[in-house]
């Protein structure tokens, strides 16, 4: 982790015990065409900001796209862009927290370099806090000479 990135601790929330999440509200078309993978996270645990669960899921080669579904009220609250090519490590979140941390350029064809973005949930929406380039942030493993 950089020096001076946010850290999860940061942005602490209390996690809501929630026995029977609220059912999914789907009002928009992107809610209706991912509906399946919004009823999946609708159904719990939280994994974002104390009572909201993160779903990510493949939209074709290269891509991953992730939303966010408030298990109180069943509101799709958060919906992200591509994400690249290995979902589950590129959108990074805590139950206990606001900070979402994703690692990704902001769309395919976006002229911008790769990078890890870190963001804080307001209860309306994600707000940028802190940007690094993903090379000065994860560096791949040396390659050992046998």
């Amino acid at each position: 982790m950089p020096k001076g990135a946010p850290r999860f601790a940061d942005y602490a929330v209390p996690v809501a015990k929630i026995d029977r999440p609220a059912p999914v509200k789907l009002r928009t078309a992107f809610d209706r065409a991912f509906r399946t993978r919004l009823r999946q996270a609708g159904k719990g645990p939280p994994n974002f900001a104390g009572h909201y669960t993160i779903n990510v899921w493949g939209c074709g080669t290269g891509c991953a796209t992730y939303a966010g579904v408030d298990l109180l009220t069943g509101a799709v609250a958060i919906v992200g862009g591509s994400v690249g090519d290995t979902p589950m490590e590129r959108v990074q979140s805590r139950p206990d927290s606001r900070l979402l941390i994703v690692t990704a350029k902001p769309s395919e064809d976006s002229p911008e370099v790769e990078a890890v973005r870190y963001f804080v949930w307001t209860g309306k929406a994600l707000k940028l806090v802190k940007t690094y380039p993903y090379n000065s942030v994860c560096r791949p493993d040396p390659i050992e000479a046998n």
